[in-house]
């Protein structure tokens, strides 16, 4: 049976799990963090001597690894009783009745307080939560993966691309702990929880936009899993309609392909019953611009007609009873590019009067992650990520918007601060140089031509994450 206690040893497998992710040593005080310092230096001592042949090796470093080895084993297990004793000491926050969640808000999405209680806490309510509803999002590319290949298919069909209006804060409060409360595993600890997390949002959310009886808080992390399962029986639903012979939901975003049997229905009818089955649940569909599309590819010809859905813009024809479907990059995939250059550039520009060099070295820092592709080291599955792997999907027509965005980085202005200099000649100079250096070392046609790999260190990733939030 599934343990959903916030004890320690609970604690003990959600702290390695998210260490694996990012680094979160610091949430267990500085005595342990000094602890794995020491550790590592031990390490690398014994890197730098083992890389010696052996016949090469003093008699002191000999030595030197057998008693690096013994004080690794005595830090390893002060480092294992130092973190019992830090998570039993959270847990016993955790775990008495004062204990709750303080939502913070800013641009109506929320965060919790943050402190190393309240992030174990909420970890473990999310472990609970998906382990218990069997809930989790979708793989967005699975989905696009999927689509792709279907809508090359030439066989006829409909296609209806839509989302749900204010997703996450349309949800029914009390339709949602209907279902929570008749599930009966999950502990009473975790739906009061759960209970409290909504009393706060319910107590901060702005009641002007968002009715007061609706909504789970967007950005705190149990609201995807809450979100989920407040929609898997709408999503079956739509699944067993008639003739659907593909859907998916990407968290809001909904894509439905429709191959009609005899007598055919109207499109129109098909999209009248998903929203029928959306309302029927309190939720509403988009049902015009550019979050709604519905598409005819039965008759013979089609001019081209674009999708847009998870990031790509997706260009549609139909040519005589030929079909074609290519992925280009949506606009709001392009304005993130640009945005984050923008930020990388706006950092420089402000930083740069507190240390040139240390300046400089974060641009270049922040610009190679963008335009290059890295291993995220610490999950187990090397997930890889970046230029290539986010647009892995883009057809070859379309590889130019990968390259306007070097385009758009050249446009971009450099500007030291001017006190730094005594010249404005040398001031521009120094300015053209480093522009100069950008553009030698910053490349997105090559990252994702070439597939380009770089290698970040946990200090890295801090420093770009910080630089572009």
């Amino acid at each position: 049976m599934l343990d959903q206690s916030f004890t320690a040893d609970n604690f003990k497998n959600i702290y390695d799990i998210e260490n694996r992710k990012s680094s979160i040593k610091d949430y267990l005080g500085n005595e342990y963090n000094d602890i794995l310092a020491r550790i590592e230096s031990l390490q690398n001592e014994v890197s730098q001597i083992k890389r010696k042949k052996m016949a090469d090796r003093t008699d002191d470093e000999k030595q030197k690894l057998i008693d690096n080895k013994q004080k690794k084993e005595e830090l390893t297990a002060k480092k294992k009783e130092i973190q019992q004793n830090e998570l039993e000491k959270i847990a016993k926050v955790i775990n008495n009745k004062n204990f709750k969640f303080d939502l913070q808000v800013n641009d109506d999405i929320f965060t919790i307080q943050k402190t190393e209680e309240a992030f174990f806490a909420i970890k473990q309510l999310q472990y609970n939560i998906r382990k218990t509803f069997k809930v989790k999002q979708s793989s967005r590319h699975l989905i696009l993966s999927q689509i792709k290949l279907l809508l090359n298919d030439s066989s006829p069909k409909y296609v209806i691309r839509t989302d749900i209006t204010k997703f996450f804060e349309s949800i029914p409060q009390d339709r949602l702990f209907k279902k929570i409360n008749n599930n009966t595993l999950l502990s009473i600890q975790s739906k009061k929880f759960i209970q409290q997390i909504l009393d706060d949002y319910n107590n901060k959310k702005d009641t002007i936009k968002f009715e007061s009886d609706k909504g789970v808080p967007r950005g705190i992390g149990i609201s995807s899993y809450l979100s989920e399962l407040y929609m898997k029986d709408i999503d079956n639903q739509i699944c067993n309609l008639q003739d659907v012979i593909y859907y998916a939901r990407y968290v809001d975003d909904i894509f439905i392909i429709i191959s009609p049997s005899l007598p055919k229905e109207e499109i129109n009818n098909y999209f009248g019953k998903v929203q029928k089955i959306i309302e029927n649940d309190e939720l509403t569909l988009h049902m015009e611009g550019d979050k709604c599309d519905l598409l005819d590819l039965f008759v013979p010809n089609v001019d081209e007609t674009i999708i847009t859905y998870l990031g790509y813009a997706i260009h549609i024809k139909r040519q005589g009873n030929k079909t074609t479907a290519q992925f280009g990059l949506s606009d709001s995939k392009k304005e993130k590019f640009q945005k984050r250059i923008t930020k990388c550039i706006e950092h420089f520009n402000n930083t740069n009067k507190y240390g040139i060099k240390q300046a400089k070295r974060n641009l270049l820092l922040s610009l190679r992650f963008l335009c290059s592709n890295t291993k995220l080291n610490q999950a187990k599955s090397r997930v890889k990520i970046g230029i290539f792997y986010s647009n892995d999907l883009l057809d070859k027509d379309y590889f130019a918007e990968i390259y306007e965005i070097d385009d758009y980085l050249n446009t971009q202005q450099i500007s030291l601060y001017d006190k730094l200099f005594s010249d404005v000649a040398v001031k521009q100079s120094s300015e053209y140089r480093i522009k100069n250096l950008i553009i030698s070392n910053v490349n997105f046609k090559k990252g994702f031509t070439e597939k380009t790999h770089c290698t970040f260190s946990k200090d890295d990733l801090k420093t770009i994450k910080r630089i572009l939030e």
